[in-house]
């Protein structure tokens, strides 16, 4: 489902003035010309040579946004550049970032929708709908495939969001959470994303924005960075003002307490080695020569990798080591009680069929080393005892059914309804929760997905965007245009009881039919008992 954006051709420039920080030049979008569109927009400099494996760098207050002629609007027509990531491939299809991509580390941008028109007179601006991309923190771009592209659901002739999508580029893999020393801590990308909001903090008013009404969200990865930017900005030690009063997470949430990050050592010192860094150098000259190593030699070197896939870690500066026991002990839901935050959460109905097709073992000997990949020895044992045994002689294609069933379990189901469950332990009103489940799939998806992978992990894109042009029938887009009246309601800050549902144990779910039902959770007493074995710091445990 990777293309260009093309589909929103023709389309036609507009320059828009930021006042004296300078002006950009943008397109105008859409089938009847409904929105604006300004991409590649810096938000920090660029994090490179010297600042590679550093927290980001704002850019001064006094900052010029123009182009290579001084004085000239900075050319915002064209989506810029991605993050330097490996290739992930779905039954042959390339996941991630898109043909057009450009590959670099000056990735620090962000593309910026708004609606073609001034915002309301008796409003505060535009409601603003911050997003993080997915793709396990490897992978990914910042809205740039057609899948991603908020175009339709802006538009009030589409799915009539009427507000404004900024979706945050940051740095993935490698450059965004190698960890491993005193000195390269990691989370990286965490703090990229969070730049990026305090930069939306301070600019979207020049877009026509609310920025006292931004609602953070975010699908897989970008979930879990969600759930790990909500735990920073409620930090107990953090008095200034929500950079974002309400958030979605589509598919993930955090499982349990990343592993600290002094134990990513052997993961940098594998680094090293395959880089042809001696060990033998103090930690700061392997670091400085991992920094002389070019970006597109370092993704080369992830796969030789054993330990591949770089993640978020427990470092006391972003992810704070009592994250996982606030949010059991109810510290932390007190806090998104005191401050009023609504979360929107939930999942498709097969989350499994994409996992089991990822990377997945071909044999009983291989199935404990990809789960260890994931999760990490210890953990990965413990997660095939909470399952009823695989047999010695299993089929690759057993084997693979298995593995996505738990990975999707460890990565999706149990984390959310751990969080959903916290957070009503500790004290918060169900009504600031809403649940919801897909179980809905564009007909159109058939010429792309075989029909035996059901709703799986990212297919609700097509609902969540308004997938118009990703062919939905005249049906599809009525059913789909009734599941975001609610939706719209939250990003906009409106009244969203109308999706109460009855006890913590329900959703509301978005049927195969397209008729809209309120559920019970059936997974519910089942996933809760196997979190128990998520309720421990683990090694590797992490998002998807």
């Amino acid at each position: 489902m990777g293309s260009s954006t093309s589909h929103l051709e023709p389309s036609e420039p507009f320059t828009l003035s930021l006042g004296s920080q300078g002006s950009v030049t943008g397109l105008i979008l859409g089938e009847n010309h409904n929105v604006r569109r300004f991409a590649g927009i810096p938000y920090a400099k660029p994090p490179l040579g010297n600042l590679r494996w550093r927290k980001p760098v704002p850019l001064s207050l006094d900052h010029i946004y123009e182009g290579e002629v001084t004085g000239t609007p900075l050319d915002c027509r064209e989506m810029r550049n991605v993050s330097p990531q490996p290739s992930y491939f779905l039954h042959g299809r390339k996941l991630g970032a898109i043909p057009d991509d450009k590959f670099s580390e000056d990735c620090l941008m962000v593309n910026i929708w708004t609606p073609n028109e001034e915002p309301p007179e008796d409003s505060g601006g535009w409601p603003v709908f911050a997003w993080i991309h997915g793709g396990w923190l490897q992978i990914g771009s910042p809205s740039h495939a057609i899948q991603d592209d908020p175009t339709e659901l802006i538009d009030k002739d589409g799915g009539n969001l009427q507000a404004i999508v900024v979706s945050i580029g940051y740095r993935l893999n490698v450059f965004g959470f190698l960890s491993g020393l005193d000195e390269v801590k990691g989370n990286f990308g965490f703090w990229d994303q969070r730049l990026g909001l305090e930069w939306i903090r301070g600019h979207i008013t020049h877009f026509g924005g609310d920025p006292e009404n931004v609602t953070l969200g975010g699908l897989s990865a970008g979930a879990y960075s969600v759930h790990a930017q909500l735990n920073y900005e409620l930090r107990e030690d953090k008095d200034t003002d929500l950079l974002f009063q309400r958030v979605i997470m589509f598919s993930n949430a955090i499982p349990t307490q990343p592993k600290p990050y002094l134990e990513a050592k052997d993961q940098f010192g594998e680094l090293c080695n395959i880089a042809g860094i001696s060990r033998d150098n103090s930690p700061a000259d392997q670091l400085d020569k991992l920094r002389q190593v070019p970006a597109n030699e370092l993704i080369k070197l992830i796969s030789q990798m054993k330990q591949h896939t770089f993640r978020a870690v427990t470092d006391d500066e972003f992810i704070a080591s009592t994250l996982a026991e606030e949010q059991q002990n109810g510290t932390f839901a007190a806090r998104f009680a005191k401050k009023e935050i609504k979360i929107m959460i939930g999942e498709v109905e097969n989350e499994e069929s994409v996992y089991a097709a990822i990377n997945p073992p071909k044999s009983f000997s291989d199935f404990l080393a990809e789960l260890a990949n994931y999760y990490g020895p210890e953990v990965a044992k413990k997660l095939t005892t909470a399952y009823p045994p695989l047999p010695a002689d299993a089929s690759p294609e057993d084997c693979s059914t298995r593995f996505g069933k738990i990975v999707s379990d460890v990565q999706v189901r149990i984390p959310i309804r751990m969080l959903v469950n916290d957070l009503v332990n500790g004290g918060v009103d169900r009504t600031s929760i809403l649940r919801y489940r897909i179980s809905f799939r564009p007909s159109s998806f058939d010429n792309v997905f075989h029909t035996n992978m059901g709703v799986g992990h990212a297919f609700d894109a097509a609902v969540w965007w308004f997938g118009k042009r990703l062919g939905l029938t005249p049906s599809e887009e009525k059913a789909v245009k009734a599941w975001l009246v609610l939706l719209q309601k939250l990003i906009r800050g409106e009244q969203t009881d109308e999706w109460s549902c009855p006890t913590v144990r329900a959703y509301r779910q978005l049927q195969s039919d397209g008729t809209i039902a309120v559920k019970d959770d059936q997974q519910w007493g089942e996933l809760l008992t196997l979190s128990e074995t998520l309720r421990f710091r683990d090694d590797e445990v992490d998002m998807g």
